[in-house]
């Protein structure tokens, strides 16, 4: 059998932990331990470790037990060979806090890996980072003004109507047309 544990920290900390408090621009690291607690090695272990939006893999991050590996863990997954009776691996990378992923306010950014040794079921283990984007703006009110309305007659049952109009924010509304009533229905 084995076990497994994920956790996360900011970089230069000390403590890791199941869930950690960021600012975006922040840099994480990730750390994963698996232990095999049988008494027969197990072999070809998979580990996949899922990113949550808002969180970025840092190129060339990832190590094994201190030793650089290739890249992959957050992608195609990773495998370590073997892993004898009674030792314990240690799967670390980095991340960085995306900067502009959400507009406002705090939002927690879940990872999962899942390990995955040959001939045994996989597990899986969460790591939480929240992230506080800042208050979010309460947006102004929509004005809609009619600043001119010309009306000329030209017949008998005819006009001509010119208005100029505002509708602000302009980022956030328009006026897409006029409605005119004479008061008969028609």
């Amino acid at each position: 059998g084995y076990d497994m544990e994920k956790e996360v920290r900011i970089e230069g900390s000390e403590t890791w932990s199941d869930n950690v408090d960021a600012n975006p621009g922040d840099v994480l690291e990730y750390r994963v331990r698996v232990n095999n607690t049988g008494e027969t090695t197990l072999y070809s272990i998979r580990v996949e470790d899922e990113l949550p939006n808002g969180i970025e893999y840092i190129d060339g991050s990832t190590k094994v037990n201190g030793t650089a590996v290739s890249d992959g863990i957050t992608t195609t997954g990773l495998t370590i060979s073997k892993l004898n009776a009674g030792e314990t691996d240690v799967i670390t990378y980095k991340a960085k806090v995306a900067e502009e992923t959400f507009e406002c306010d705090l939002h927690d950014l879940t990872n999962k890996v899942t390990v995955s040794p040959e001939d045994q079921k996989p597990e899986s283990d969460t790591a939480t980072v929240r992230v506080d984007y800042g208050d979010c703006e309460e947006p102004e009110d929509p004005i809609y003004r009619c600043d001119a309305l010309d009306v000329l007659k030209i017949g008998e049952r005819k006009i001509e109507v010119s208005v100029d109009a505002t509708a602000s924010p302009a980022d956030r509304v328009s006026i897409d047309g006029y409605t005119y009533s004479f008061g008969d229905d028609n």
